[in-house]
C-alpha cells in the first residue's frame, strides 16, 4: 500500500526527455581549475545541447554527483536515467579518477561544490541553456569516495539544501568523518548490509553519527552490495570480489529500486518543496521491507496559528493585535509579512506560516469589525443668528445612545439665547464616541425702542439708525417708512424699527382721532393747485418749504410761497411748512 501511495504521487510528475552537454568549466578561485563535466538535465528533446524543457514555468534543482574510486560518471547512468524526466538536472565532474596520479579529496569535494555554483550562475546568464531555469535547491550526492568527498563539500557549502551518501568513504586530507561534525543540512546515508570495500563502521556510521542539525536518516539495504548503487562497473566490482570472496548480494535491479523508493519522496520534498512526500518517506521507512534504518528528524508540518490580544470588534482609533506562533516565513492576508500585525481596519483576516522547506499551511480566519467614529451635525431650528429676547433650538440628531453639550446638557436638543461657541459629544450604540464641529451662535441686541410724538396732525418718529415701518391698529401702514406720518384715519398708530441684523422693536401705539383737518387748508395756509403737475404756491410766504417722498427722503426745498416739483415722479409727497418756531406738515400729489 505504501509503494502505491508513491506511485500515485509520482504520476504527477512530468516525464522529460533528457538532454546531455559535455562541456569544461573553470573555477576561477582555484588558479583556473579546469573541470570537465557531463550534464543531463531535462529538455524539449532527447539529445546533446538541446533546450531545456518549459516544464510550464517549472524550474529544476540541481544534484552534483562524485563518482567512485577509480570511476568515472558512465556507472552512474541509473541516478540520471531515473531523475533527469522527473525534473532534476545532475551535474558530474570527470576529475580526481586515479588510481595515478592519487586523488585529492578536497579538490574533489570543491569540484562538486563548483559544479552548483556554475549552473546557480548560468540561471543569472541570458546568453546561457539554464538561464531562468535553475531552481536555487541543491544536493551533492557521490558513492564511495565521491559520498564520502560529498560530505567535504557540504561542510564548506552553507547554501546547500540536501547530502545524500551511497555507501560513503572515509577520505583523507580532510578526513570527512572529522568534518561531518560541520554539518547541519538534511542528511540521508545509505549503506549495504554487505559492504566490504568501506564498511559502515568505519566510514558512514560514524560520518552520519557525526552530523547535526534537525533531520537525518540512515539506511541499511539487507545483502546490498558496496557497487550495487551503481551500474556494472569493472574497477569497482573487481575491488569488491577481492575484498568478500563468494559474497552473494541482491540483484542491482533490487538495489536500485530499494534506493530510489526512499529517495524519490526525500529529493521531491527537500528540493522540489513538496510537502507531502516527508510523511510518504517516513511511512515508507517505518513500514518498509528489507532494510534497517536510524533516524533524527524533528522536521515536522508547519502550523499556522496565532494569538488575538483585544477585542475583535472596536471603535475607529483603537486596534487589536494578531501575533504568529512558530518560527516560520509568515504571509498575513493583508500583505504584512512580520510575525505580529496591529489591525485597525474592518476585515478577514488570516495567516500563511512557510517553513524553511517551502511547506505551507493556512490559518483559521479572524473577523475584525472597526465600527466608525460617530460624527454628529448639529442643526439649528431656525438660524444661528437671531434677536435678542429669541430662544434657538440647536439638535445634534437622534439614534445615539447618549449626548452631552459644553454646557453639561444631556437632551439631544438643546436650547439656546446667548451668544456663544456650541458643540456636542456622543456615544453611538457600539459604545463609540465622536465630536461635533463647533457651531457659533450669535444673538443680535434689539435696536431701542422708538418713540412717537404728535404736532398738530403729524406723528413723528424718533429713532436710531434702522428701517421703519408704520402700523396702524396693529397693520402695517403700506409704503409708510418715513420718520413722521400723517394720519388719515382713526386708530392706534405705532412705529417698528429694524436694524442691519433683522432685528425689531415697536414704539408704544399713540391713538389718534381724525377731527375734520382740511388737507388743503391748515391754520390758514392754502397750497394750490394740489394735485399738481408740478408748481405749488403758498397763500402766504414762509420761512422753509421742506419735501419729502413716502419714504421720509428729503427731496427739495424751498422758501417763500412757491415751490417747484418738476422733475421729481409722480406720486405723494409730503410738504413740511416752517415759519418762524412752528411747522405743519400737508400732503400733496404730483401728476
Amino acid at each position: 500500500m505504501l509503494i502505491l501511495i508513491l506511485q500515485v504521487h509520482s504520476l504527477s510528475a512530468q516525464n522529460y526527455p533528457i538532454g546531455r552537454q559535455t562541456i569544461t568549466i573553470t573555477d576561477a578561485s582555484r588558479s583556473n581549475r579546469q573541470i570537465p563535466v557531463e550534464i543531463f538535465y531535462p529538455a524539449v528533446a532527447a539529445g546533446n545541447n538541446q533546450p531545456l524543457a518549459d516544464g510550464n514555468g517549472e524550474m529544476f534543482p540541481v544534484i552534483a554527483f562524485g563518482h567512485g574510486f577509480s570511476m568515472n560518471f558512465d556507472p552512474y547512468s541509473n541516478f540520471w536515467n531515473h531523475y533527469v524526466p522527473q525534473g532534476y538536472i545532475l551535474i558530474f565532474p570527470k576529475t580526481e579518477i586515479g588510481p595515478i596520479p592519487f586523488p585529492s579529496h578536497n579538490n574533489f569535494a570543491q569540484d562538486l561544490n563548483y559544479c552548483l555554483t556554475h549552473l546557480l550562475n548560468e540561471h543569472q546568464n541570458p546568453a546561457s541553456l539554464y538561464f531562468g531555469k535553475i531552481r536555487n535547491k541543491t544536493a551533492l550526492m557521490g558513492h564511495s569516495m565521491g559520498g564520502g568527498c560529498s560530505f567535504i563539500g557540504a561542510s564548506y557549502n552553507s547554501s546547500l539544501t540536501t547530502l545524500v551518501g551511497f555507501a560513503p568513504a572515509e577520505t583523507n586530507n580532510p578526513s570527512s568523518i572529522s568534518i561531518s561534525g560541520n554539518i547541519s543540512i538534511p542528511t540521508l546515508v545509505f549503506a549495504g548490509s554487505r559492504d566490504n570495500v568501506t564498511p559502515a563502521s568505519g566510514n558512514a556510521t560514524p560520518m552520519y553519527q557525526a552530523v547535526t542539525g534537525d533531520c537525518k536518516a540512515y539506511v541499511t539495504i539487507t545483502n546490498a552490495s558496496h557497487c550495487g548503487f551503481a551500474q556494472s562497473s569493472f574497477t569497482c566490482e573487481f575491488g569488491e570480489s577481492t575484498s568478500c570472496l563468494g559474497c552473494s548480494f541482491i540483484s542491482r535491479t533490487a538495489q536500485h529500486n530499494a534506493t530510489f523508493q526512499l529517495l524519490d519522496p526525500w529529493l521531491r520534498f527537500f528540493l522540489k518543496g513538496e510537502c507531502e512526500y516527508l510523511d510518504v518517506f517516513n511511512q515508507l521507512l517505518n513500514n518498509g521491507t528489507g532494510f534497517t534504518f536510524e533516524q533524527s528528524c524533528s522536521i515536522t508540518d508547519p502550523v499556522a496559528d496565532y494569538s488575538v490580544s483585544g477585542a475583535t470588534s472596536f471603535c475607529e482609533g483603537d486596534s487589536v493585535s494578531l501575533t504568529a506562533f512558530g518560527d516560520y516565513d509568515y504571509l498575513w492576508s493583508d500583505g504584512s509579512t512580520v510575525q505580529s500585525i496591529t489591525v485597525m481596519q474592518s476585515n478577514d483576516y488570516f495567516l500563511i506560516v512557510t517553513n524553511a522547506y517551502e511547506c505551507s499551511d493556512t490559518s483559521a480566519t479572524t473577523t475584525v469589525e472597526v465600527f466608525q467614529t460617530p460624527t454628529p451635525v448639529i442643526t439649528a431650528k431656525g438660524s444661528f443668528d437671531f434677536c435678542e429676547g429669541e430662544t434657538n433650538s440647536l439638535n445634534a440628531g437622534s439614534g445615539f445612545s447618549s449626548y452631552l453639550w459644553q454646557d453639561g446638557n444631556t437632551d439631544s436638543v438643546l436650547s439656546v439665547t446667548t451668544t456663544g461657541l456650541y458643540y456636542v459629544a456622543v456615544t453611538d450604540n457600539n459604545g463609540c464616541s465622536g465630536l461635533s464641529d463647533s457651531v457659533v451662535v450669535t444673538v443680535n441686541e434689539l435696536p431701542a425702542t422708538p418713540v412717537i410724538t404728535q404736532n398738530g396732525d403729524t406723528l413723528f418718529a424718533t429713532a436710531e439708525s434702522g428701517s421703519l415701518q408704520w402700523f396702524r391698529n396693529g397693520i402695517p401702514i403700506n409704503g409708510q417708512h418715513g420718520n413722521f406720518l400723517i394720519p388719515d384715519a382713526d386708530g392706534e398708530y405705532a412705529v417698528a424699527i429694524t436694524n442691519q441684523e433683522g432685528c425689531s422693536t415697536t414704539s408704544t401705539g399713540i391713538q389718534v382721532t381724525i377731527v375734520g383737518l382740511n388737507a388743503a387748508q391748515h391754520h390758514n395756509f392754502l397750497l394750490y393747485p394740489n394735485p399738481t403737475q408740478g408748481l405749488i404756491f403758498l397763500s402766504e410766504n414762509v420761512t422753509q418749504i421742506l419735501v419729502f417722498d413716502l419714504q421720509g427722503a428729503k427731496v427739495r426745498t424751498a422758501t417763500g410761497n412757491m415751490i417747484d416739483l418738476n422733475g421729481l415722479p409722480d406720486g405723494m409727497y409730503y410738504l413740511q411748512l416752517i415759519n418762524g418756531s412752528s411747522g405743519l406738515i400737508s400732503k400733496v400729489i404730483k401728476h
